[in-house]
């Protein structure tokens, strides 16, 4: 990462969040000027993602503590007006406006918040005072150390990063309107269950559904191992992809992943002595009954959202 200086500070901020944002596949644009007819104001970064709406503000040299508050206050304006902000979109940015029309009005937009601050080195560094005031008005903060860690894990994992951004903002991916019908997609596992609440399954999913649904939840410090099994390796990362394009036609990748459904997710279910019409056709209902006769009645029913 380059050497930040007090003079492009503010610039620098927005850079490195538009580049994050850019690898991670959510479009924004940058230095949006709104006018109401109170006050005037402007939003550093407007990124959006189907109806998921971040608005950012960079603190740049500026007192830490003031321009959180007025940040915090703008981005409320901003959403209250947010007709106003449309018009200046579709005036200044047309070709941005015309590619994201039918997000713009979408009747389910969410919106978060996001202030940026490269001087503080990490998250420890701000108050109880501010963090509090950042949690009542349901905003994020990004320090020195989210930046480096966001920009590692997008130069690793590209569009996968925008479900760890998710979850730090606190937005869960089955909320983004993908304009398509819901699928429950049922999947046949392995297993025993322990209780209640635990079950230990294996099953067999397509990476795409586990990319779409599934989020890590990793240590913001990229530099210890402790807390991970392995470490991002970007030449590792090229490596694979190098096999996996390699001629030989690998047709596929196994490896063992370990999940943990969320609670929300319905709860798995045990195949009886039948199996309901809406799951298989009659031919692979028998394969089903045979393979849960030998493997003594261990097959269970995992119903996931595609």
């Amino acid at each position: 990462m380059k050497r930040i200086t007090k003079e492009n500070l503010h610039n620098e901020e927005i850079e490195r969040v538009i580049s994050i944002f850019k690898k991670a596949g959510i479009d924004c644009l940058p230095k949006v000027e709104i006018e109401t007819e109170k006050q005037k104001t402007d939003i550093d970064v407007l990124a959006i993602y189907n109806n998921f709406f971040i608005l950012v503000e960079c603190a740049g040299e500026e007192r830490f503590g003031p321009k959180l508050k007025k940040s915090l206050t703008d981005f409320d304006l901003n959403i209250e007006h947010f007709e106003k902000m449309l018009e200046v979109i579709s005036k200044k940015y047309n070709d941005f406006y015309k590619e994201h029309e039918r997000n713009f009005n979408s009747t389910n937009k969410i919106f978060k918040k996001l202030f940026v601050s490269l001087k503080k080195e990490t998250k420890d560094c701000i108050d109880t005072f501010h963090h509090n005031m950042c949690k009542k008005k349901d905003a994020c903060i990004w320090t020195m150390e989210e930046i480096y860690y966001y920009t590692t894990i997008s130069d690793c994992t590209y569009d996968h990063c925008k479900y760890e951004i998710f979850e730090c903002l606190n937005f869960k991916p089955e909320d983004v309107e993908d304009n398509t019908e819901p699928i429950i997609m049922p999947y046949l596992a392995y297993g025993k269950k322990i209780n209640n609440k635990l079950y230990l399954l294996n099953f067999i999913v397509p990476v795409s559904v586990l990319l779409h649904r599934s989020t890590i939840k990793r240590l913001q410090d990229s530099v210890t191992e402790e807390g991970y099994q392995r470490l991002l390796d970007k030449n590792k990362l090229k490596r694979m992809r190098k096999y996996l394009l390699s001629e030989e036609k690998i047709p596929m990748y196994p490896n063992n992943i370990i999940c943990v459904l969320s609670e929300n997710a319905s709860k798995p279910k045990e195949i009886g002595k039948t199996i309901s019409d809406e799951l298989q056709l009659e031919e692979e209902k028998a394969k089903i009954l045979t393979l849960k006769k030998q493997l003594k009645n261990n097959i269970f029913l995992i119903e996931l959202p595609n």
